[in-house]
């Protein structure tokens, strides 16, 4: 089968022929109708020989057309350049035969759009050189015409001057020079008017010469040059008005300028043709004299600026530096990445090249900027560095916490008996949960090497546990831990082998889990812990209720931050002190003990204890060291000291109570009775 024809419309003929067309997007000159001959005809007539060929597909219309619009393109390139658009209509003519007839690129037809497509390209070129010539044409005639229009201007201005200052001298002829500059150049372009520019040229030299002329008369006069030493001296004036580095500035501008145009009225005198040689130096000796004053009140400008400027530089510079602490301050607050301490760094070491370029004319400014440029780099390096080790740490930290998640998610997963329970467990765990969390926390931090580790175990352990489960529903009977043989089933032990110690009728042993091997502890030092072999918990024993040891613990540190008075508030508030011990015992999971049993009996105990501390007072030492205490205070201390110590005692007691941290009464402490009869003879 063929490729099906793709149309708009067809028609079908008796013949075997199909006519059929292409509708077009856009109106075109040409609509292009295609016949083709089919072997299936409804009538008995006898097709021609030549269906075979391409040429006959094509039709002999469409031939006949194409080759009288090539005949008209021949006529057409044998005319003469007399023919009005006739490139146009060239390039024209054959970009419509090429579109309209689709065969003529083919072999059988001699490649004719070749040679069209060649005639199309000369003649574009031809349109485009001459379309390049009349622009050439045109900008030429332009130029032209706006130096001669302004060639004219000149010269009839030069006419109506009368000169009465060498200024306007030397202004015209610096216009005259500039001009000659202009016409000479006219020469250059393409399509010029020699003779026209000729004609401008010897009228400007003519201009030029009279002017000269005219200009050497007036500089040999004695006052010829007055206006000059006017300016100068009004300049020389004006520097006192000077206030600011801005004002030395535009003054030192208006005497560049006017050394500019003594230098241009020196040029200009050096090429006007004076005979006499002596007249020549007499007018550059008084230009001279004029460059001396010149040059002094300039030095004078530019020292009384520099003056200012120094001033007003170390007011500026002090801002500026003011302005760039401010930014490395921010900056700093905002940079929370090691990328945004590289872009801050980067623009504020711009504005430091920006500072120093600024005052790149002071020496006493450039070591301050050397410091605080260093000042700057240490700051953000600093600050770099602090955030990459916390980033490290936090990415570490991240890892770790994940693994210890993983080791334990690996030994529930071995607890599961169905796959669905190990599916639900991978799905929707809290554990599970976190460590996907963690993993995208450490994708965030950029470390996308610790985050698909985490990933990768976290799938494995799943896959893991999936594939044991299963070896294990395989290997063993309803998924016990029994295997069968035939008829004959045998229990597994599927304990951990480990290490252990155990006791045996009062001696200890060393034990592996799952065996029958057991061996005596013989070493001496375990041997004397006999009476804690049984004591499952540190915090109770035979003797010590864990109430009773929970209340002494929180006893010895209530006694150690209250006093008298707050342990007798605190024992007459019970719910306050259940509170205490409550979360006093909240985090001493070691200790075993059970909310609302032992943390209400010892918040009992603990009250009662409180209680009695409060009002216990001297009762709290025992009856041999009170009986002591009598019997110095009254058979061995005379009654001298005994006043002094009641004193003593009784102003440390006040002054105790003010401030209980006081530490300067410690002689009080463990005194005997020699140290103050000692002290009582001295």
């Amino acid at each position: 089968m063929q490729t099906p024809i793709i149309c708009h419309g067809f028609t079908l003929f008796n013949e075997g022929e199909l006519a059929y067309f292409k509708s077009e997007d856009e109106q075109t000159k040409h609509h292009v109708v295609q016949i083709w001959q089919m072997p299936f005809v409804s009538s008995e007539e006898v097709p021609s020989e030549h269906t075979d060929s391409y040429l006959y597909k094509v039709g002999n219309k469409d031939i006949v057309k194409a080759m009288a619009e090539c005949t008209e393109i021949l006529t057409l390139a044998n005319k003469d350049d007399s023919y009005s658009d006739l490139y146009a209509d060239l390039a024209k003519r054959c970009t419509d035969v090429i579109d309209s007839y689709y065969w003529i690129n083919k072999e059988l037809t001699y490649f004719l759009n070749d040679p069209l497509a060649e005639i199309r390209e000369t003649a574009t070129s031809a349109i485009e050189e001459y379309q390049k010539k009349v622009r050439i044409q045109r900008n030429t005639g332009e130029e032209i015409s706006r130096v001669r229009t302004r060639s004219e201007d000149l010269f009839q201005k030069i006419k109506r001057e009368s000169f009465q200052t060498v200024d306007e001298y030397v202004t015209a002829l610096a216009e005259l020079r500039q001009l000659r500059g202009e016409i000479i150049s006219l020469k250059d372009l393409r399509y010029t008017d020699e003779e026209l520019i000729l004609e401008l040229e010897g009228h400007a030299e003519e201009n030029t010469n009279q002017l000269s002329e005219g200009c050497v008369r007036f500089l040999l006069q004695d006052d010829a040059l007055t206006p000059y030493l006017s300016k100068i001296a009004a300049q020389e004036k004006t520097l006192e008005t000077v206030k600011s580095a801005k004002d030395g500035e535009n003054l030192l501008e208006k005497v560049e300028s006017m050394e500019g145009e003594l230098e241009l009225l020196i040029d200009i005198v050096s090429n006007l043709r004076i005979e006499d040689a002596t007249q020549t130096t007499r007018i550059i000796d008084n230009i001279s004299s004029m460059y001396t004053s010149l040059n002094q009140v300039k030095a004078t400008i530019r020292r009384k600026r520099k003056d200012l400027m120094g001033t007003e530089a170390i007011a500026e510079f002090n801002a500026q530096l003011k302005l760039l602490d401010q930014g490395i301050i921010n900056y700093i607050d905002v940079s929370d990445t090691p990328q945004k301490c590289d872009e801050y760094l980067t623009k504020l070491m711009v504005q430091v090249e920006e500072l120093e370029g600024k005052f790149a004319e002071f020496d006493e400014f450039i070591e301050t900027i050397t410091e605080k440029r260093e000042e700057i780099y240490n700051a953000f390096e600093t600050r770099k560095q602090g955030l990459v080790e916390s980033r490290n740490n936090r990415m570490a930290s991240l890892n770790r916490v994940g693994k210890r998640i993983l080791n334990g998610i690996r030994n529930r997963a071995k607890s599961f008996k169905e796959v669905t329970e190990i599916n639900a467990f991978f799905a929707a765990d809290l554990m599970i949960d976190k460590v996907r969390d963690l993993i995208v926390q450490l994708m965030n931090l950029k470390d996308s090497n610790k985050a698909n580790a985490l990933q990768t175990q976290l799938k494995t352990l799943k896959e893991e546990a999936i594939r044991q489960l299963r070896d294990k529903q395989d290997l063993f009977v309803d998924g016990k831990n029994i295997i069968q043989f035939g008829k004959h089933k045998f229990d597994v032990n599927v304990q951990p082998l480990d290490l252990t110690v155990v006791e045996k009728e009062g001696v200890l042993f060393y034990h592996l889990t799952g065996t029958n091997y057991y061996e005596e502890i013989e070493d001496d030092g375990i041997l004397k812990t006999k009476d804690v072999w049984n004591q499952a918990l540190v915090s109770e024993n035979k003797s010590v209720y864990r109430a009773e040891y929970l209340a002494y613990l929180v006893m010895q540190e209530t006694l150690e931050n209250l006093s008298k008075d707050d342990c007798k508030k605190l024992a007459l508030s019970p719910s306050d002190l259940l509170e205490m011990v409550k979360t006093f015992a909240a985090n001493r999971y070691e200790e075993g003990y059970t909310k609302g049993i032992h943390d209400e009996d010892a918040a009992k105990i603990l009250g009662v204890l409180l209680n009695l501390e409060s009002n216990i007072d001297l009762l709290s030492f025992s009856p041999k060291v009170r009986a002591l205490a009598h019997f110095y205070w009254t058979q061995k201390i005379g009654n001298d000291t005994k006043k002094l110590l009641e004193t003593q005692l009784a102003s440390t007691r006040v002054i105790m109570e003010v401030f209980p941290e006081s530490e300067k009464f410690e002689y009080l402490e463990g005194r005997r009775l020699g140290e103050f009869s000692n002290k009582k003879k001295a």
